[in-house]
C-alpha cells in the first residue's frame, strides 16, 4: 500500500473517530466495553458459553472456543465503518476468530473468513450494508467453528464470570 494511500485512510479512521465523539458524546473506546459487556450478558442469556479475555491482545471475549473481537463503530458519510485495532494498522487473520460489530442498533456476528479482506489482512474500511447475512447470526457459535482453536491461544483467560 502506498504511503499516500495510508494517510488518507488515517485521516478518514481520524474523521471517523471524532465523528464517533460528536454524534454519541463518549469516547470510543467507552462505547467499545459498553457493547463487550451487553455482548457477554447477551451470551449468557442465550446460555453460550462466555468469558471475557484476560491479557488477550486481539480479542475480548472468548465464546464456544472462538476468540471474539468485539466493535462498536458508527459509518462515516459513505456507510464505510472502521474498524482497526489500538496501536497497529489493521487485524490478520489469526488475530481472532470473530467480530461482533455494533453499527447503529444492529449487530453483526462475523466469522473472520467471511470478513472483506485485503492482502492477507481484514479491510481496515468495510460496508456493513454488504454483511446482512451476520446481523444477529448467533448461529456462528455452534456446529463446525467451534472448539477448533488451540488451547495454548486461550492463556490468561479469566474464571466465567457469572452476571
Amino acid at each position: 500500500m502506498s504511503s499516500h494511500k495510508r494517510i488518507i485512510e488515517s485521516i478518514a479512521a481520524i474523521r471517523a473517530h471524532l465523528r464517533d465523539i460528536e454524534t454519541l458524546g463518549e469516547p470510543p473506546h467507552i462505547k467499545g466495553y459498553r457493547f463487550e459487556s451487553e455482548f457477554l450478558e447477551e451470551c449468557k442469556s442465550r446460555r453460550l458459553d462466555a468469558k471475557k479475555a484476560r491479557g488477550a491482545q486481539h480479542y475480548d471475549l472468548l465464546v464456544c472456543g472462538l476468540r471474539v473481537q468485539c466493535k462498536c463503530v458508527v459509518p462515516n458519510d459513505i456507510g464505510l465503518v472502521f474498524i482497526q485495532p489500538g496501536q497497529r494498522t489493521w487485524y490478520v487473520t489469526t488475530d481472532f476468530d470473530v467480530l461482533a460489530m455494533k453499527c447503529v442498533e444492529v449487530t453483526y456476528i462475523i466469522p473472520m473468513d467471511s470478513l472483506p479482506m485485503s492482502n492477507g489482512h481484514v479491510r481496515i474500511g468495510i460496508k456493513p450494508s454488504g454483511l446482512h447475512r451476520w446481523v444477529s447470526a448467533w448461529d456462528v457459535f455452534s456446529g463446525d467453528r467451534v472448539g477448533k482453536q488451540e488451547k495454548t491461544l486461550f492463556d490468561g483467560l479469566s474464571e466465567e464470570i457469572t452476571p
